[in-house]
């Protein structure tokens, strides 16, 4: 995956059984620990994907801590073909500063368009 475009936006990732242990990870360590289930997990269990930007507090984000401050995390479901039935979660990390930017310049252009509108609206 490090090799595909995919790997070039991901800088970590994890993939969960439903009780709660990691059968994969970027960091080996991690590799069958067991954590507590937290909520964005459960959802996930449950069958959603749920995606926040994390300041990376959670114990089993250690690795990541000492490179960023904060990532995007997605939990993603990985559902059996015949039953449907989650069988795994795929969590992965991307950095924040695209969406920050994109964000960014959203906000500018709404703001340029809220005044042109604003002077159009005076001038008239």
């Amino acid at each position: 995956m490090t090799e595909t475009p995919l790997g070039d936006h991901i800088v970590a990732f994890k993939i969960w059984n439903p009780q709660g242990r990691i059968l994969y990870s970027t960091n080996p360590s991690l590799i069958g620990q067991v954590f507590p289930i937290k909520d964005e997990l459960a959802w996930a269990i449950g069958g959603q994907v749920v995606s926040h930007i994390t300041d990376l507090a959670d114990v089993e984000n250690l690795l990541e801590r000492g490179q960023y401050t904060e990532l995007i995390e997605t939990y993603s479901p990985v559902q059996a073909n015949s039953t449907h039935e989650v069988i795994a979660v795929v969590e992965f990390y991307q950095p924040a500063d695209a969406l920050r930017q994109q964000i960014q310049a959203a906000r500018a252009s709404s703001w340029i368009a809220v005044g042109a509108v604003t002077l159009l609206v005076y001038a008239a």
